[in-house]
């Protein structure tokens, strides 16, 4: 085999990742390590000044020229000045979801209300003062650069509230929640991948409609939550194509042309449900039940329609499956391809 490039073995790194975490910490020390923190882009005062105990917790990691966070701590009051702004020279945007908390922004007469599940935007181009209660955010830093030419009033950001009912709203906060679980399991080149997309869905959220340079990230959103939905009711007979379009609120043909990359949504549940059912055949607390009995309790009525859909899917009859199950090693590797082979030793466990 050829050496790897510095480059190539680089990609395949975890993406950088940063925590502060005062728990353990004698009082005086935690906020020390809090104030010179936080003191990189102002000044912050906590609203009990001389807390007993006090608990902060950061988390960042590095997702392509994105950094996703999320941060928990005491009530506490923060000001950007311009003489910060024009010291540290940072432009960057901050974008927050309220987990808990919320909070109050003000400057120049103006003044913003964030309470908790909203959706708030700052710019760290303008000054800005903020008093927050004890919170807990999921938060965004974002490159001036990167997002100011997908936005329709760069310069109109700073202190904004979005309410969290928003269907765009919802859409963009599922998918930072959902990065950030995934974000410790990302190759640097993987999360560089997502960067762009979720920097779109975060245009369309902005702006309030979807530009046509904005779509693929909210496509993409979008197309993860239906997943998820479906994952979560595919047990449900009155999940249909019909019943997930009007939930989310969008056309069948939309749909279908989210999901054409998948074979389709139709294929996409039925998918689902052959999974659930390749479960129950390889459980052995479930070796009494038929597979018609198995079939049919995964929506599929005809056993012989069951069949012909799982053998496509894994490879196998469902009663080939179900032998080779119970006696792994009592088969003849021969008769199945290898990529069977490699379903099955993943897909079902050891």
């Amino acid at each position: 085999m050829g050496q790897e490039s510095k480059e190539e073995t680089t990609d395949r790194l975890p993406v950088p990742h940063f925590v502060i975490d005062t728990q353990g910490m004698p009082s005086k020390q935690a906020l020390a390590l809090w104030h010179e923190q936080v003191g990189l882009l102002g000044q912050t005062r906590l609203k009990d000044s001389s807390p007993e105990r006090f608990e902060a917790r950061v988390e960042y990691y590095q997702i392509g020229e994105l950094v996703l966070g999320t941060a928990k701590t005491q009530a506490q009051s923060f000001d950007r000045s311009r003489y910060q702004i024009g010291r540290d020279g940072v432009s960057h945007y901050v974008l927050q979801f309220y987990i808990d908390g919320g909070c109050r922004a003000r400057f120049a007469g103006q003044e913003a209300l964030g309470s908790r599940g909203d959706f708030m935007t700052f710019d760290c181009a303008q000054p800005q003062m903020t008093e927050t209660p004890d919170y807990t955010c999921i938060h965004l830093f974002v490159p001036r650069q990167s997002l100011a030419p997908l936005l329709n009033a760069p310069d109109e950001q700073n202190m904004r509230v979005f309410s969290g009912g928003g269907a765009l709203v919802g859409m963009f906060r599922d998918h930072l929640a959902a990065l950030y679980r995934r974000a410790a399991f990302l190759t640097a080149s993987e999360a560089a991948a997502l960067a762009r997309p979720t920097l779109e869905l975060a245009a369309a959220v902005i702006n309030g409609s979807v530009r046509e340079d904005t779509a693929a990230g909210v496509h993409l959103a979008l197309f993860d939550m239906i997943c998820r939905h479906v994952i979560e009711r595919v047990l449900d007979p009155a999940l249909t194509p019909d019943s997930i379009a009007a939930h989310f609120g969008i056309s069948p043909r939309k749909l279908s042309y989210l999901f054409q990359n998948a074979g389709g949504i139709s294929n996409y549940i039925q998918e689902q449900r052959l999974h659930h059912a390749r479960v129950a055949l390889a459980d052995s607390t479930q070796k009494g039940r038929s597979i018609a009995d198995i079939a049919e309790g995964y929506g599929f009525v005809h056993p012989q329609s069951f069949t012909r859909a799982f053998q496509r899917l894994h490879g196998l009859t469902p009663r080939e499956f179900r032998s080779l199950a119970r006696d792994r090693h009592k088969w003849d590797a021969q008769t199945v391809s290898r990529e069977t082979w490699w379903r099955l030793i993943t897909e079902t466990g050891t």
